[in-house]
C-alpha cells in the first residue's frame, strides 16, 4: 500500500508541474492547424530499380515449372471497408485470381489489374456460372443455348474492354452425355455453344478453366480449357478427395498436370480421425494425391484479419508448393 501511495503522489506532482507550465504558455504560441496533403508512395515508386528485379523475379518464377496456386476473389464490394478487398493485397505469386463478379468492377478493381498483369504475370480471369444461367432459362422457358449465348457475349464484352485473361466456367448440372437423359437435347445445344464461343475467344489469346466434372467436355473439345479444377470443397475426407482425383485421371482420361483441386479457407477435413483445416491439408494433397497441377483457393478474403488470415495461408500455400531454393 506504501507503494501504492508513492507512485499515486509522484504522478499528481508529475500531473500538477505539467498543467503549471502549460498556464505560462502565451496564446501566441499556439499555431493553428494545417491541413497535410500525404501522397502514398506505391513500392515501385520508392525504388524503381529494386522493385523491378523482384517484379522480374516473380514473372521468372511463374514461367517456370511449379505448382500452380489461384484464387477466387469476391470483388465489386462498393464499401471497400478492408485492405482484403482490394485485388493488390493478393500475395503476388498467385498465378491467377478468378473475379466473382466481372460485371460489377469497381474503380478500384480497374486500377489493381494492370499492376498484376504487368507486374507479376498474374492472370486475371472473369467468372461464368454456366449452371445459373441454364436454370434460369429453363425456369422462364427460354431457350438455354440462346440465354448462354447471349451472356457470355456480354461477358466477353467485359472481359475484351478491360483487358482480363479469360474466364473460369462453373458447371455442376447434369452433364448431358446420354441420350436417354431428359435434359439431354437442352444440355448438348448449350454446350455447343459454349464451346463455339470459347474456341472463337481462344483464337484471340484468351484463356478458360473448367470447374466441372471433365466428362461434361468431350475429348475431342478438352484442349479449349487450359486446365480442369475439380470441385473438391465438398470432400470432407482424404479418401474421397483421391477419389474424386483418380476418376478424372483414370476415367475422364485428364491429365495430372492439367487437374487442380479446391479447398475453402473455411472449411474443414478429417485426416487420421482429426477435423484439421482443409487449405493447409489439401495444399499438401496436391502432392500426396497425385501430384496433381495446383490449388484454387475460394473465399480468399475470409477471414483476413484474423491472426491466421488467410492471406497467410495462401502465402504458406505457395510456399509449400514451391519452396524457395536454397543458395
Amino acid at each position: 500500500m506504501k507503494q501504492r501511495n508513492i507512485l499515486f503522489n509522484l504522478l499528481a506532482a508529475a500531473t500538477l508541474a505539467l498543467g503549471t507550465g502549460l498556464l505560462t504558455v502565451s496564446c501566441d504560441d499556439w499555431t493553428e492547424t494545417e491541413s497535410l496533403t500525404i501522397a502514398p508512395q506505391l513500392p515501385e515508386d520508392q525504388n524503381p530499380e529494386l522493385f523491378a528485379r523482384y517484379a522480374q523475379a516473380i514473372r521468372d518464377y511463374k514461367t517456370r515449372a511449379h505448382y500452380l496456386v489461384f484464387a477466387r476473389f469476391d470483388n465489386g464490394r462498393s464499401d471497400n471497408a478492408g485492405e482484403q478487398n482490394y485485388l493488390r493485397s493478393l500475395p503476388d505469386s498467385l498465378d491467377a485470381v478468378i473475379l466473382e463478379h466481372a460485371d460489377a468492377l469497381t474503380e478500384s478493381d480497374l486500377e489493381d489489374f494492370p499492376p498484376l498483369q504487368q507486374h507479376f504475370g498474374t492472370k486475371v480471369m472473369a467468372s461464368f456460372n454456366l449452371s445459373t444461367i441454364y436454370d434460369e432459362a429453363v425456369s422462364s422457358g427460354k431457350k438455354t443455348a440462346t440465354e448462354v449465348g447471349t451472356t457470355l457475349d456480354k461477358l466477353f464484352t467485359i472481359i475484351n474492354e478491360h483487358n482480363l485473361d479469360g474466364a473460369s466456367i462453373i458447371y455442376t448440372g447434369s452433364l448431358g452425355i446420354n441420350s436417354d437423359d431428359p435434359d439431354y437435347t437442352s444440355v448438348s445445344e448449350m454446350r455447343r455453344t459454349l464451346l463455339d464461343k470459347l474456341i472463337q475467344q481462344a483464337k484471340t489469346g484468351k484463356t478458360f478453366y473448367l470447374e466441372a466434372d471433365p466428362l461434361f467436355i468431350p475429348q475431342a473439345d478438352r484442349d479449349v480449357f487450359s486446365y480442369y479444377i475439380l470441385n473438391t470443397v465438398s470432400a470432407d475426407n482424404i479418401s474421397r478427395l483421391h477419389s474424386q482425383i483418380q476418376q478424372a485421371t483414370d476415367y475422364a482420361g485428364i491429365a495430372a498436370n492439367r487437374l487442380l483441386i479446391t479447398t475453402n479457407p473455411d472449411k474443414t477435413v478429417t485426416v487420421d480421425m482429426k477435423a484439421v483445416d482443409q487449405l493447409p491439408a489439401f495444399t499438401r494433397q496436391v502432392i500426396d494425391a497425385g501430384p496433381v497441377k495446383g490449388l484454387l483457393i475460394q473465399n480468399v478474403i475470409a477471414d483476413y484479419a484474423h491472426a491466421n488470415a488467410t492471406y497467410q495461408e495462401t502465402r504458406k500455400s505457395i510456399q509449400t508448393l514451391n519452396p524457395s531454393p536454397l543458395k
